[in-house]
C-alpha cells in the first residue's frame, strides 16, 4: 500500500506546485501547437512492433539491470539511439495504436534512465555500477533530463 503515507503527500504536494507553475506559463502565439499523433493510415505492423519491444527489453535487462557498468550503460545508450528511429518510424507511419505508443514511451523512458545513469559516478541504492563503487557524498541527488536531451523531438 504505497500511496498510504509519504508518496500521497508527495503527489499533493508537487501537483499543486506543478499547477501554479503551469498557470505562469504561456503558450506561443505562432499557432495552433501540432497534434502529437502524427501517425499514418497504415496498420501497424505487430511483429516488428514486437520485435523491437523484445529487443529493448533484452537490452535494459542485461546492460541496465542492478549491476552496471560504464561500457555496460553506453552499449545500452547506442542500442536504444539505434531503435529509436525504427519506433519513430512505426509511430508516424501507423495508425493510431496503443501499443506504438507504448513502445514509444517505453523508448523514451529507457533512454532517459541510461542517460541519467552515466550521468552519476557513483553507486547509490540497489544501482551498483562496478566502475563506481563507493558512495560519493558529495554526489547529485538528482538526476534531471531538459527538452534538450531527452531522446524524442516534437516534429
Amino acid at each position: 500500500n504505497r500511496l498510504a503515507s509519504n508518496s500521497l503527500l508527495e503527489a499533493v504536494v508537487f501537483a499543486e506546485r506543478a499547477a501554479a507553475d503551469a498557470a505562469g506559463c504561456t503558450l506561443p502565439a505562432s499557432g495552433p501547437l501540432p497534434s502529437p499523433f502524427m501517425g499514418g493510415a497504415d496498420e501497424p505492423d505487430l511483429d516488428a512492433l514486437e520485435g523491437i519491444r523484445s529487443r529493448m527489453h533484452a537490452v535494459m535487462w542485461h546492460d541496465v539491470g542492478i549491476v552496471r557498468s560504464n561500457a555496460s550503460l553506453a552499449h545500452a545508450e547506442s542500442e536504444l539511439s539505434l531503435l529509436l528511429p525504427q519506433i519513430e518510424a512505426l509511430y508516424r507511419s501507423a495508425r493510431l495504436h496503443g501499443g506504438v505508443i507504448e513502445l514509444r514511451n517505453m523508448a523514451t523512458v529507457a533512454l532517459m534512465v541510461v542517460r541519467c545513469a552515466r550521468m552519476r559516478h557513483e553507486s547509490r541504492g540497489l544501482h551498483t555500477n562496478v566502475d563506481y563503487p563507493g558512495l560519493d557524498p558529495e554526489g547529485p541527488r538528482d538526476s534531471v533530463l531538459d527538452r534538450h536531451t531527452s531522446p524524442v523531438q516534437d516534429g
